[in-house]
């Protein structure tokens, strides 16, 4: 023990009482925390200083040697943390780790740590993660179980795990920790079963779903069983009335009770006399009950047989605790890839969902998670009840689990590779992809073919056609052909062209438009956005009926709103996208001019209601993938060609570097 060094990973509460048993045991450690308010209140409190940043700036200035591997690590974050935080952990190398329960927010949540594990023994490694259960090392437990097995051992046993409901209501945790509760605060079912025995066979009971606002899915649990060791078992909790937490085990001879669970008395057969059993227990005073013993014998010997290993706890949840809570909330998921500048106003907008969901994000940028996670918590969330984890890595999501929506935000260069990579990990229903689309033709065909072979419909988020001035001009402008003209400077022609082209298809009901990028400005520019690039002048299309279109973009410092004229003869409409004010006159009107207002919405604002319409009906405002992806082609074609004969070499390989 001497040799090793702790990582203790968070900075909290529980990090603090970590602390002080680690410096009674003289052991090295560092601690590693995320924001400056808990940091300073724990090295105010243990004279401790704090890594601050989170993991990802320590993990980068702390390698690990193969060769000397002494770290071991604890890992005391909030359970929203637990399974990211661990995982990063043993990617980086770290083989010994204990976790604070219960290691995620359901069985999903540890299969992926346990996947993590596997994988990394597979590569040779001995890796051992082990449940901080702090209470089966409770002086009062040791005793009990020594007393049991001289008595023959536990014939039958029974406990209650009732909360506080009035207290939790309260807390400030956030709701996907309050939703977790039952599993997060499994300590009486840990402690039942470590002591009694494994169950072999077991009946469970649910009910008052509705009744504890804080834990809509059920609030009353009666249940019992039997154990591999023949024991009978029976257990009780309501949250929606008073109560405790308490466990009793019977032996042929004596009754031993936990109420509460750091003391033990006892009634002997033939008596109803309840006697305190005297017990060691001047650890646990003198430290948080049960720490002290647990980590000495974590640090000392990992292997340990009341040290519970990862595995196990998540055979214990998928195949106990998760069948005694019952049906958990089945809510949608929804997957976002990206939290860039984009990425993160999807996932602002998703706070607008009025149906409770799951979000997963992922970002392998921890300051872009950061940032995202930042925007989405200061948005004002409409269902209180939709829970978002962040991630850095498709691995650390559960292999083949099923989301109903992916928003694809990365940017072009990788999005084509992105989009086989979630298809092959995991199962989709429909996805959002975002433009500008692909940088080859290759790439825009090969997603077509993918999403066949997966049976996933996917769409485009090139927004005009749903939005309110969309729907507004296909009414007004209900027969073809129908001419479109945009101007504008610097609104970024190669980002940002293919909205136009889709709503110039959109009213004009095709998908065959032919590209002119003839009127091109020679050369390119870089664009604003590191590694690609911009092109001027003016774009042109026509549809199979003759129908006109042209882009204008003029190069400038500063980007300005675009200008636009759609017309022909039922009707002649300018609007002003910097102001949303829209003239239109039409023949139905006697070409009276008309004044509406338009303003384009934020992306912020508007996704959620795509995937509302896609939950509801399986279809949605926007473009389907199928409709759009030949004339992204063609657009990319004419710049790639443009760009070509300017001499920029990735285009001369058919790569159009616009995102």
């Amino acid at each position: 023990m001497s040799e090793q060094i702790v990582w203790l990973v968070g900075a909290g509460v529980h990090a603090g009482e970590y602390a002080k048993v680690l410096n009674d045991l003289n052991a090295k450690y560092e601690v590693i925390g995320r924001g400056a308010e808990s940091a300073a209140k724990f090295e105010e409190k243990t004279g401790h200083s704090v890594h601050q940043g989170g993991l990802d700036p320590f993990l980068a200035s702390h390698a690990i040697p193969k060769e000397k591997n002494d770290v071991v690590a604890i890992v005391t974050v909030t359970i929203p943390n637990l399974t990211s935080c661990t995982i990063q952990l043993i990617q980086h190398g770290v083989n010994t780790i204990l976790l604070e329960k219960p290691g995620g927010k359901n069985s999903e949540e540890i299969a992926e740590i346990n996947k993590a594990v596997e994988n990394a023994k597979s590569e040779g490694r001995d890796v051992k993660v082990r449940m901080a259960y702090n209470r089966r090392f409770y002086a009062s437990v040791r005793k009990a179980r020594e007393l049991a097995e001289e008595e023959g051992g536990i014939t039958s046993f029974l406990f209650e795990f009732t909360e506080w409901s009035h207290i939790i209501a309260g807390l400030p945790h956030p709701e996907s920790v309050k939703h977790s509760w039952f599993l997060g605060n499994s300590h009486v079912l840990d402690l039942a079963f470590f002591l009694g025995g494994k169950p072999k066979d077991i009946s469970c009971h649910n009910a008052g779903a509705g009744e504890v606002t804080w834990h809509p899915q059920s609030a009353i649990w009666v249940g019992s069983g039997v154990t591999e060791t023949n024991a009978l078992f029976s257990y009780h909790a309501n949250w929606a009335a008073p109560g405790r937490w308490w466990l009793e085990v019977l032996t042929r001879k004596n009754r031993y009770i936990f109420r509460p669970l750091e003391k033990l008395h006892v009634t002997r057969l033939g008596s109803v006399k309840v006697e305190e059993v005297e017990i060691d227990d001047s650890i646990d005073k003198k430290f948080k009950p049960g720490l002290w013993l647990q980590t000495k014998t974590f640090l000392s010997n990992p292997d340990d047989k009341d040290l519970l290993p990862l595995a196990e706890q998540l055979c214990h949840v998928e195949k106990l605790y998760e069948p005694m809570r019952g049906p958990d909330l089945v809510l949608p998921s929804i997957l976002v890839v990206g939290a860039g500048n984009i990425g993160s106003r999807h996932l602002q907008s998703l706070a607008g969902l009025q149906t409770a969901v799951n979000i997963v994000v992922v970002e392998p940028f921890q300051a872009c998670l950061d940032r995202a996670k930042k925007i989405f918590d200061g948005e004002q969330k409409v269902n209180s009840q939709t829970q978002v984890r962040y991630v850095q890595s498709l691995d650390q999501i559960a292999t083949g689990r099923t989301f109903d929506v992916a928003i694809i935000a990365t940017t072009s260069s990788v999005r084509r590779k992105v989009i086989q990579d979630v298809l092959d990990h995991v199962t989709l229903k429909y996805i959002i992809i975002e433009k500008v689309l692909f940088q080859t033709t290759k790439d825009h065909e090969d997603v077509l073919e993918m999403l066949k072979k997966h049976n996933v419909k996917a769409f485009v988020n090139s927004q005009y056609p749903g939005f309110p001035l969309g729907k507004y001009l296909k009414e007004k402008f209900q027969k073809g052909p129908v001419n479109f003209h945009a101007l504008g400077e610097a609104w970024g022609m190669c980002c940002n062209s293919l909205h136009f082209v889709v709503l110039f298809n959109f009213l004009n009901n095709t998908t065959e438009i032919e590209i002119d990028g003839s009127g091109l400005s020679p050369g390119y520019e870089a664009s604003k956005r590191m590694g690609f690039v911009e092109v001027f002048g003016t774009m042109k299309g026509k549809s199979p009926e003759g129908a006109e279109m042209s882009l204008v973009c003029t190069s400038g410092e500063k980007p300005e709103g675009r200008t636009i004229r759609i017309w022909n003869d039922s009707g002649n409409v300018f609007w002003n996208e910097q102001t949303g004010r829209l003239f239109g006159s039409f023949a139905s009107n006697n070409w009276q001019w008309e004044s509406k207002h338009f303003p384009t919405p934020m992306v912020s604002r508007w996704t959620h209601k795509m995937v509302e319409q896609i939950f509801e009906t399986g279809m949605c405002d926007l473009a389907p993938y199928e409709d759009v992806y030949k004339t992204s082609i063609k657009v990319n074609d004419m710049f790639v060609a443009h760009l070509a004969e300017a001499g920029h070499e990735p285009a001369k390989q058919g790569i159009c570097l616009t995102t």
